[in-house]
């Protein structure tokens, strides 16, 4: 986060997580969090569901993270969803060098600052930070269509469901079922591929399956 500092000056700003989708209500979050300056941050949290890691006291003032157990004031236990509202005063409070935004909200609580949640139930939240749940998501996404964009070529055969993105081509003679397939992808003339993110060209006659990530394969089928 701090490396954005140059670019975002001096003006309270929100934070995505890139490894979540989600509809959370970043507006409403914004706004909670713009209606009460002094605050350094305001985290959007949710109720029981995944990790519940975040000590919660009253008035949704936060009071520490990661705490076995109950810590004193503490109203309820709540989970971060990977989303949250910053003062541009964050950036004084993260050392060089520091990825862990939850050690630096920990110290930053110890010594006073205003770190609060914002708890909301959003209908879609996933945490798709590994291949396999990225593939996952897409699954559930598609819910058995096939998602093709407008500018892929699709000569060959879909089965089950599939999520072709721009400019992919699916070769005459190939056949894809159940797959990611990046922009700019190729599933060659006759190649089979079945419940796989394809990223890259994938060569004539090549059978794939259960290949989470596939960027690119050599003729033996190795990645």
């Amino acid at each position: 986060i701090k490396n954005a500092a140059p670019l975002l000056g001096k003006n309270e700003f929100l934070v995505v997580n890139a490894d979540i989708f989600t509809d959370f209500e970043l507006v409403k979050l914004a706004l909670k969090h713009l209606a009460n300056p002094g605050r350094l941050a305001t985290l959007g949290l949710m109720e029981s569901r995944h990790l519940a890691n975040v000590s919660v006291g009253a008035g949704s003032r936060i009071l520490g993270f990661r705490r076995p157990e109950p810590m004193d004031e503490e109203t309820s236990r709540q989970t971060y969803c990977g989303v949250m509202a910053l003062s541009p005063e964050i950036f004084d409070k993260i050392p060089d060098g520091e990825s862990d935004i939850i050690e630096v909200f920990m110290r930053a609580i110890s010594e006073g600052d205003d770190v609060f949640g914002w708890t909301y139930d959003p209908a879609i939240w996933s945490d798709m930070g590994t291949a396999a749940s990225y593939w996952e998501l897409n699954q559930t996404l598609a819910a058995g269509r096939n998602i093709v964009h407008s500018t892929a070529k699709v000569e060959g055969e879909l089965h089950g469901w599939n999520v072709v993105g721009a400019e992919a081509r699916l070769e005459k003679g190939a056949c894809a079922e159940n797959c990611v397939i990046w922009p700019g992808a190729v599933i060659s003339e006759g190649a089979w591929v079945k419940n796989a993110i394809i990223a890259g060209l994938v060569p004539a006659g090549m059978r794939i399956e259960d290949n989470i990530f596939c960027e690119s394969c050599n003729a033996d089928g190795r990645v």
